[in-house]
């Protein structure tokens, strides 16, 4: 995860929602270089939310 200039975002929390329902499906936090990986996720559409004390919140519909 980067910000608007391209620099990495560390500690950010990343979390995998039910579109439907709003329930945490799962959840990471990025390391040094901003990176992370969402485990065990299953085909379906989701909202995928990301927040960091630095930066403005940032939040996704998507399907997987």
């Amino acid at each position: 995860m980067t910000d608007s200039f391209a620099n990495p975002i560390p500690g950010a929390t990343v979390m995998l929602m039910g579109q439907q329902d709003s329930i945490l499906k799962t959840f990471a936090v990025t390391d040094n270089m901003g990176n992370f990986v969402l485990k065990n996720v299953k085909p379906n559409a989701y909202l995928f939310k990301a927040n960091s004390y630095r930066n403005q919140p940032y939040e996704l519909l998507s399907n997987i």
